[in-house]
């Protein structure tokens, strides 16, 4: 792996990132209970307002997105300098250049990208719950080149520049300037260690298999949620639904109807394929 002190954590919205940091969070606690989920504060956002006015003296409020973004890459060049190694860095963005030649997330020796993906059919039916809006509109987002996150405007935070799905995974994945260890959210829910494993070994993190079960373990969905109901969570944004939902995969064979679903493979099928979704299974739900 390259030199420097950033790991990106990178994903499309609700396909499990913040699930990520939570198992990396917990892995190097090594404490015997799981760590509270509001307490992870050594991953940074990458579309933090704190983060980035600590780092250019300026404050974000002042500043149009295109004057915020310009300044993005000295921000992450200086972060990836001067962080500890490995330091994670949870961003939802797709990998883009705000100038011919220059990225987004500048050309600092980042360790590497831990990126997730999920099958978009049961990320449109979580994006649904986590933003309060209906099905068709997620997915018209998925499927359409945005320049801004779909998100609703939080103090503390500026725009993602997001792709539509199928963009923003290849954006992560075919980048040539960064090793790149690539996590289905659906093999994390079947075989969480062995995957989790995976993650520590191209992170070069020293740890025992006793020590990543543990941190499986504290990461449980299930405790996951009972930490949200018992406490709430500060990422969460519905009104009406759990960040820590269901966890399940699948959940799109209940929740889209047959045109839904096919909306999602038309635009999406080639990279579905290719990551290994089966893009037209023998039955859809019916409408």
């Amino acid at each position: 792996m390259t030199r420097g002190g950033i790991v990106w954590l990178a994903s499309y919205p609700k396909s499990g990132n913040t699930w990520m940091r939570v198992l990396l969070a917990n892995l190097s606690s090594g404490a015997a209970e799981p760590l509270p989920i509001n307490d992870l504060d050594d991953v940074y956002m990458a579309e933090s307002k704190d983060v980035f006015n600590a780092w250019t003296l300026l404050a974000a409020n002042l500043l149009d997105d295109d004057e915020v973004d310009r300044l993005r890459p000295a921000v992450y060049e200086a972060l990836g300098a001067e962080v500890p190694a490995p330091h994670f860095i949870k961003v939802h963005d797709a990998y883009t250049e705000i100038a011919p030649g220059e990225p987004l997330f500048g050309r600092m020796a980042a360790r590497g990208v831990i990126y997730i993906v999920r099958d978009p059919r049961d990320v449109a039916v979580s994006l649904s719950h986590h933003f309060d809006v209906t099905i068709d509109q997620a997915i018209a987002g998925m499927n359409t080149a945005l320049t801004g996150s779909p998100r609703r405007a939080r103090s503390g935070r500026f725009h993602s520049r997001l792709l539509d799905w199928s963009a923003h995974v290849a954006s992560w994945l075919d980048q040539g300037e960064m090793p790149v260890h690539l996590v289905r959210y659906e093999d994390l829910v079947v075989a969480p260690v062995d995957t989790f494993t995976g993650v520590a070994h191209f992170l070069g993190l020293d740890f025992g298999s006793a020590a990543i079960e543990r941190a499986v373990q504290h990461s449980d969905f299930a405790r996951l949620q009972s930490q949200e109901r018992e406490a709430g969570f500060t990422e969460r944004l519905s009104r009406t639904s759990l960040f820590f939902r269901k966890g399940c995969v699948g959940d799109w064979r209940l929740a889209l109807t047959a045109a839904q679903a096919t909306a999602i493979v038309d635009a999406h099928g080639a990279m579905m394929h290719r990551l290994g979704y089966e893009p037209r299974p023998p039955a859809y739900p019916s409408a």
